[in-house]
């Protein structure tokens, strides 16, 4: 037994608490970095995976030439792939563009002449036999962007694949590819080599490739001109 005061023992405990975040805007950033500082020194070892896919394979073994243009099938994911009919769905799309083209005259003789046009040159044609595949008729609805400020095509017409019915779309069952533009930097390096620099426009190119007989009952979509009361024409 003792008299001896004592100090009350005091005892400290810290509690550490880590957090990692990984921060993708800075990770995107250092890759892009590395892109830029190897500008003209990485080789094009992505040729062969684009060579290799199955949308490039599908465009390979499907190309034709038909003595007037190319002909290529549709990069189907599904050899089977169905969809349903949604001809009331481009009816009714029609129908409001109608409405609106009474409103604007001007845009609708642009309209009516890209229709009109697209006829002439072939680029599409009318549907005689209306019955089709089960599974393989789909209506793409489309509407018109006006460029006044263009020299050549003032008038483009947007056939919309990604347009939905029933929870389904056509873009949905193909295949979107591998991106095949060239790389801009590279362009731009190129363009500077020499003295004297081309370019050329391919008018309306896309237009210029056809559609094979077994794939276009899936691109069908309705007109009728603004002075005719009869059903649509497919």
């Amino acid at each position: 037994m003792t008299n001896e005061k004592r100090e009350p023992t005091s005892f400290s405990h810290s509690v550490k608490v880590l957090y990692a975040k990984v921060d993708e805007q800075l990770d995107e950033a250092i890759r892009k970095f590395w892109e830029i500082e190897t500008i003209g020194m990485m080789d094009d070892s992505d040729k062969a995976d684009i060579d290799s896919t199955r949308a490039v394979q599908n465009f390979e073994s499907t190309l034709q030439f038909d003595g007037i243009r190319y002909t290529v099938r549709l990069p189907w994911l599904e050899d089977d792939a169905q969809l349903p009919n949604n001809y009331h769905q481009a009816l009714s799309r029609l129908q409001q563009i109608e409405r609106s083209l009474k409103n604007d005259p001007h845009k609708a003789a642009h309209y009516e002449r890209g229709m009109r046009e697209y006829l002439e040159e072939d680029f599409v044609e009318e549907v005689t036999d209306r019955t089709g595949y089960p599974g393989r008729i789909w209506y793409l609805p489309h509407h018109a962007v006006i460029r006044e400020d263009k020299t050549t095509t003032k008038c483009r017409i947007v056939f919309e694949g990604s347009a939905q019915y029933g929870g389904v779309t056509l873009n949905q069952h193909l295949d979107v590819g591998p991106a095949l533009q060239n790389d801009l930097v590279k362009v731009l390096l190129r363009f500077r080599r020499f003295r004297i620099g081309l370019q050329a426009d391919i008018s309306k190119m896309f237009l210029q490739i056809g559609l094979n007989e077994q794939d276009r009952d899936v691109c069908r979509f309705l007109w009728r001109s603004r002075d005719v009361q009869e059903a649509p024409r497919i």
